[in-house]
This record gives structure tokens, C-alpha cells and sequence, in this order.
């Protein structure tokens, strides 16, 4: 880890989300990097303990990853499935950065109320 930086670290990973160990190391690294450009992974993030940051872009990484494997038809919530000739509906939802497309997944959920003190307004004074 460069000081103050999270280094996406693919064993580890698949240490905290065995569901997922089965992803390739380049497929999470890929999914790591568009994490980063949910959450800033730079000194300037508002996410300073890096400790936490680090857990906040494996929970996006996370999330990501396991809507790219459900596949490109399969956007959204799930709303029913079926077992049987195998069926699923999905209901639409939002673009990222709202609590509906981070809903689809426990880790977007997780992601989403962990980082509720981040998404509160800040104000600044001179």
C-alpha cells in the first residue's frame, strides 16, 4: 500500500468475498478501477482512515463484480425467480450514485450505508 493509497491486493480480496473466488485477477482488478472512480482513492479522498477506505472499495469492487456476473440482460433488482427452465425478472433501476442501483447487491448495501457520512454536506468556513 503507497501511503495514503488503497493497492487492490486480488488474494486478499478473495479472502473477504469467497463468493467471488472464482473471479480472474484481471477481472477485479478492472472492477477495482471502476470502484475508484465511485470512490476516491487519492489523498484527497473524503475517506481518510485508509483502513476504511480500503474496505469501502472492496465492497464496491465486490458489488461491481457480481453485477458483471450476472450479465449484461440482467440489470436491476431481482424481483422474482424461478428454478424450474430457470427464470428472473429484474425490475430497472437508477445509474449509480443512488441507493437504488447499490441495493442490488449486499455489498452495494453495505457499501451504501457505510459510506452515509461521507455523502452529508460539508461546509466550509474562511
Amino acid at each position: 500500500m503507497t501511503t495514503g493509497i488503497v493497492t487492490f491486493d486480488a488474494s486478499e480480496f478473495k479472502e473477504w468475498f469467497p463468493s467471488l473466488s472464482s473471479a480472474t485477477t484481471p477481472f477485479l482488478v478492472a472492477c477495482f478501477s471502476r470502484a475508484e472512480g465511485l470512490l476516491c482513492n487519492t489523498l484527497a479522498s473524503p475517506v481518510q482512515d485508509v483502513t476504511e477506505r480500503k474496505r469501502l472499495l472492496y465492497l464496491a469492487t465486490a458489488h461491481i463484480a457480481t453485477l458483471e456476473n450476472r450479465g449484461a440482460q440482467a440489470t436491476g433488482a431481482i424481483a422474482s425467480a424461478g428454478k424450474g427452465s430457470v427464470n428472473t425478472a429484474f425490475v430497472a433501476l437508477a445509474q449509480p450514485g443512488r441507493s437504488s442501483w447499490w441495493s442490488q447487491t449486499q455489498y452495494g448495501a453495505e457499501y451504501w450505508e457505510a459510506t452515509k457520512p461521507y455523502r452529508s454536506m460539508v461546509y466550509v468556513t474562511e
